[in-house]
């Protein structure tokens, strides 16, 4: 793992996962395994590349280890084709495989964009067991894309040599691999600890949602944030100074974290955008200086 210089040049852990990235990976995991309590499905197939991570996490937080579902990886994304993902090697293998025939199916990836990806994973899941189409539900697990999209290097697997187009991967560990998996693992206590404050944070963020946004309607009363619409982008604005105020308020105990996690879900949900994070489509950047003292001053509290 990489390392950087610390107070008085101590030499420090570089961690590969962002405070604010850890947690939206909480709140996205507390929200899928809610939703894998209500499904009850006995199958998940999570979509290589950049989904498998998620399921090292999503195991540390459920809360019957001897009955969580069947595991399968599925190597599908936006390169393949219908045509070369019911031809390949990959699927006989998989079909050679099955034994075990699933009554209900849960097929993840790590953030949908067009659900091209989730349409073709339901179809080779229909085709392998021959599950009636309800019974095979996709899941789009992540609210923004994750710091190891995109990068093999960091998920520890590839595609089959000389075959990009197999829907099954080929395990590659790397050192940044083992240290990802090492970090997601890290935070099972984490997991457990916002699960059992999950009601009361759902609760804030579906009062959110509900709302109406507009100028004359503000998303939140923030005492010590001064809010400035922008008609142009459609939201609301702070000054990432303000955002970091706040957080220092929550770490004294002058709020308290159901406050401060209203902030982050109005961010989150891109009603309230901080002036350091970046030029996306996204309020949410976890790059952004104050969303990341926020959320680790959030997580501290947990």
């Amino acid at each position: 793992m990489e390392t950087k210089n610390g107070p008085a040049g101590q030499e420090v852990e570089k961690t590969l996962i962002s405070s604010a990235e850890r947690l939206m990976l909480l709140d996205d995991t507390a929200k899928a395994l809610a939703f894998i309590k209500e499904v009850k499905p006995d199958m998940l197939y999570f979509l290589d590349k950049s989904a498998r991570p998620l399921f090292w996490l999503l195991r540390e937080g459920y809360e019957d280890e001897d009955r969580f579902p069947q595991i399968r990886f599925l190597n599908i994304g936006l390169e393949k084709k219908s045509s070369w993902v019911f031809d390949s090697d990959g699927l006989f293998k998989l079909e050679k495989r099955t034994k075990f025939v699933p009554s209900k199916v849960v097929v993840i990836d790590e953030k949908s964009s067009s659900g091209e990806s989730l349409k073709l994973a339901r179809e080779v899941v229909l085709r392998l067991y021959g599950l009636p189409k309800n019974q095979v539900v996709g899941y789009s697990y992540l609210t923004n894309f994750p710091s190891w999209y995109g990068d093999p290097s960091k998920i520890g697997v590839e595609d089959p040599e000389h075959d990009a187009t197999d829907i099954l991967t080929v395990a590659a560990p790397t050192s940044e691999s083992k240290a990802l998996r090492r970090e997601l693992m890290g935070l099972s206590d984490k997991v457990k600890q916002f699960l059992g404050r999950y009601d009361s944070f759902r609760r804030i963020e579906q009062e959110i949602e509900s709302t109406p946004l507009g100028p004359s309607v503000s998303p939140a009363e923030i005492p010590g944030i001064s809010l400035m619409w922008d008609q142009a982008k459609f939201v609301y604005r702070c000054t990432g100074e303000d955002l970091k105020k706040l957080a220092d308020r929550l770490e004294t105990g002058e709020i308290v974290i159901d406050f401060a996690m209203k902030v982050y879900f109005l961010i989150k949900n891109n009603r309230l955008r901080p002036d350091d994070c970046g030029s996306g489509g996204y309020c949410y950047d976890r790059r952004s200086s104050s969303l990341n003292y926020l959320a680790g001053k959030i997580i501290k509290k947990l």
